[in-house]
């Protein structure tokens, strides 16, 4: 059995922060433990898993590396536990630092450090572009610019050799469809939303090992916890209910590839001049992932 899914309270919202600070989860029943992780794991599962009673203060601090890698952001998952019961589906919060992501490097822990099956994994952030004063003041309001959208699972479900979706991504269908966590994150402090969702690869060239930039879909399963996304992406064009949506990367032309030929501003901008000329259009949004 399941314990009941009511959501943990986070007193501190997801979003982009500068200081280190707390957050206090409490749990709707206060006769319940709370279970979390810091390293993207699932509380259900994690053998990583912090308990402690509710209310329960957990310290955000992008420079701990207690329970978590050195990543730039720090991400909770959290689940209510009650004795013969199993822990209930989690709620999360992402808690990103801006001077941190900047200076992003490999953060350790279970994160590879370059290929995995032949697959490349670039995690550094670009010190030519970072510290380039052509754009080194730009880039705080060019993060801030967009909405961001938190993927969080762990690690070995993207990793590990045999089972990891991003390094075996030409892998098809549900066996390749992983557990995950997903916040739409507005920089504004305008309302987002937060559910748990399966996660696994899209497209079809860009698969292949040597291209460096994978793309995702998310699907929305009763068995993670939402059966719909409902939360109008789009605003008040198209629908406002989602069983699936694709976070689509640049695909065959990308930077990522060094094509010249690169595809992000050009393809929205040719099915939003569909829309303005009355044709029918694929919605499509920025964000950052």
């Amino acid at each position: 059995e399941i314990a009941d899914s009511i959501g943990i309270h986070f007193s501190v919202p997801s979003g982009y922060y500068t200081d280190p600070f707390d957050v206090v989860l409490t749990s709707p029943d206060p006769s319940r433990r709370i279970v979390y992780t810091l390293d993207g794991s699932n509380p259900q599962t994690s053998e990583n898993v912090i308990s402690g009673n509710s209310p329960l203060v957990v310290r955000v601090d992008p420079a701990s590396v207690q329970g978590r890698a050195l990543t730039p952001g720090v991400v909770i998952r959290a689940s209510q536990a009650e004795d013969g019961y199993r822990p209930s589906k989690p709620s999360s919060g992402t808690y990103l630092f801006m001077e941190k992501i900047k200076s992003q490097a490999w953060p350790g822990g279970d994160w590879p450090v370059s290929t995995v099956n032949d697959q490349l994994i670039d995690l550094d952030m670009d010190r030519d572009v970072v510290e380039n004063p052509v754009y080194s003041s730009l880039i705080d309001d060019a993060l801030l610019d967009l909405p961001s959208i938190s993927i969080t699972t762990g690690p070995g479900n993207l990793f590990d050799p045999l089972t990891g979706i991003y390094v075996n991504a030409d892998g098809h269908g549900t066996s390749w469809e992983k557990e995950c966590s997903v916040e739409l994150i507005n920089p504004d402090g305008s309302p987002g939303f937060s559910v748990n969702a399966g996660l696994r690869i899209r497209g079809g060239w860009s698969r292949h090992g040597d291209f460096p930039k994978h793309s995702f879909r998310l699907f929305f399963r009763e068995k993670y916890g939402t059966d719909k996304l409902r939360f109008p992406l789009f605003g008040d064009e198209g629908a406002s209910v989602f069983d699936k949506i694709d976070l689509r990367s640049e695909q065959n032309y990308a930077w990522s590839t060094g094509s010249s030929l690169n595809s992000m501003v050009r393809e929205i901008f040719s099915r939003d001049t569909q829309r303005d000329m009355g044709r029918p259009y694929t919605r499509s949004r920025y964000y950052h992932l």
